[in-house]
């Protein structure tokens, strides 16, 4: 058997598609001139310049050459940086915008004050919003360096899954051939005429819990088969609901009399046609009818097969141990099993229900549940039809 093949994919550092484009840079810094082009207006309009002594022009232009200059600079750098600049996609050009008009703004109103009381609260107010935008600036390059950290550790956590996965996908196929090796030894061993009553006894216990190894090991292949396949197309072939039930508890015999469940089915009376995955959906169904048997030991199942507008709803009720109200939530996880099962199944790999909703959603279904602790429960699978 192939072992699966290496996923590719991004590197942990490049799992988050870049936040800043070319284009949304270039219209960043339109939005950064034509906001600055506002402000510098304002300041003009407000500010008598032709009142300046002339001493101040020289450092007019100088200060004008300086933010022109800028204005320059930060257009080639915001559109030319790289994708991963981190103030390329986090630092707003607006309020750097804010910074310079509003301090150019204050200094221009503050120079033409005639009274020293109005230069002072001036220069409070200078002081005053220089704090309040270098406290913005901080706070923005602040949240900027938190994202980065979540983004790196998210990086992380998918490498992490990956290798899970593919630690599963392994093991399952390395299991496998050891399994079936043992399996077939026993059984070999168990032909064998000379054997005493007690050895055959062991014989046949060691091939119990070898089947039910083997259970788990392919539950888990499977579950991490359904995650590898993502959205794959899945086949359409035409089904019969009716026949599918009925195949699927004629597969849970061998439970229904371990067991010992009176299991019944009550069927449709109208033939009820579908499309979709035959096999995987007569798995998915399996699964629900394997579980209600299982925790209903000495119990009733009850299978019925209706129909509900455009769909077909199959109903599972069973007279067993129910699921608690606070595991409720938590039942179609993967690998989850609640305290009740534990102690009615302690071998099960919490993977069934996971694996039967993953099917059934992705066959335009619907997979609920009603349960009382201790009085049974009821699954209610809903699929479309034909």
């Amino acid at each position: 058997m192939a072992l699966p093949q290496e996923k590719k994919g991004l590197s942990p550092s490049q799992e988050f598609p870049p936040s800043s484009s070319p284009l949304k840079r270039a219209f960043s810094v339109f939005r950064f001139i034509l906001f600055f082009a506002l402000m510098g207006a304002l300041v003009l309009l407000t500010a008598p310049i032709e009142k300046l002594p002339s001493v101040v022009y020289p450092w007019i232009f100088v200060a004008g050459g300086i933010i022109v200059l800028f204005i320059i600079l930060i257009f080639f750098y915001f559109l030319m940086a790289p994708k991963s600049v981190k103030l390329s996609s986090s630092f707003e050009l607006e309020t750097t915008a804010t910074l310079m008009g509003g301090i150019a703004f204050a200094v221009g109103v503050v120079f033409y004050a005639g009274r020293p009381a109005i230069l002072g609260l001036g220069l409070l107010l200078i002081a005053i919003y220089a704090y309040t935008v270098f406290r913005v600036i901080k706070d923005t390059l602040n949240a900027q360096e938190e994202n980065e950290a979540v983004r790196r550790q998210y990086g992380q956590l998918l490498k992490i899954d990956r290798e899970k996965s593919d630690f599963i996908t392994v093991t399952s196929h390395q299991l496998r051939t050891p399994l079936s090796a043992i399996r077939w030894a026993l059984d070999g061993a168990q032909q064998a005429p000379e054997l005493t009553d007690e050895t055959r006894e062991t014989i046949k216990n060691g091939l119990d819990n070898i089947s039910r190894l083997t259970k788990v090991v392919d539950d888990m292949f499977k579950a991490q088969e359904l995650e590898n396949q993502g959205q794959a197309p899945l086949k359409k072939e035409p089904l019969n609901f009716t026949s599918l039930i009925e195949e699927a508890i004629t597969g849970a015999q061998s439970l229904v009399r371990e067991k010992n469940v009176a299991l019944t089915f009550n069927r449709s009376d109208r033939e009820l046609l579908g499309f979709g995955d035959r096999e995987k959906l007569k798995s998915a169904i399996k699964i629900v009818i394997d579980n209600a048997i299982r925790y209903s030991p000495n119990g009733t199942v009850v299978v019925s097969l209706r129909t509900e507008g455009n769909r077909a709803n199959i109903r599972v009720e069973d007279s067993g141990i129910g699921i608690t109200k606070e595991e409720s939530a938590l039942i179609f996880t993967r690998f989850f099993r609640g305290k009740n099962a534990l102690l009615v199944q302690p071998d099960g790999s919490g993977i069934g229900l996971y694996t039967a909703r993953n099917i059934i959603e992705r066959h335009g279904g619907e997979i609920n549940f009603f349960s009382q602790p201790g009085r049974g429960t009821i699954f209610i699978i809903s699929l479309p039809l034909a």
